[in-house]
């Protein structure tokens, strides 16, 4: 009776043992993750789109890049995407609601492919941003 006490007893201190190095080596081996927007906030050479003249301008550099797709094959995949739009169209909302959320979305760091794909489609330069701004 006492060795099955003792077993269990061990039994019981080797599991506590290796939940704990399970749970440290997850915590230090999983990195921090920031959302995509902070990120691209402390890029100086990028910023995020937020006037409706920026807006057109990835707009229509998006529909020059998925030209002839069809729903479900475009870049941000967005639900009311037709291989018919064209540059004339005006900016969906569904457009601004992927970028809101891919700048929400959060990775480890600017090599994540959601991170990449929000600063082709969701952020200018920051040379582009204040020269227009210098024309006006």
């Amino acid at each position: 009776m006492q060795s099955n006490n003792l077993l269990i007893g061990t039994i019981g201190i080797g599991g506590l043992i290796a939940g704990t190095l399970i749970a440290g080596f997850i915590h230090f081996n999983s990195k921090e993750k920031f959302a995509i927007k902070d990120l691209v906030a402390k890029d100086t050479s990028r910023t995020i789109v937020s006037s409706s003249e920026h807006w057109k301008q990835v707009w229509d550099q998006y529909v020059t890049e998925n030209k002839g797709k069809r729903l479900g094959n475009d870049s941000l995949l967005l639900d009311d995407w037709n291989e018919r739009i064209h540059t004339n169209t005006n900016v969906p909302f569904s457009y601004k609601d992927r970028c809101d959320a891919f700048g929400r979305y959060k990775v480890e760091d600017d090599n994540n492919l959601f991170y990449k794909t929000f600063i082709k489609h969701c952020t200018i330069t920051k040379d582009s941003s204040s020269t227009q701004a210098q024309a006006k």
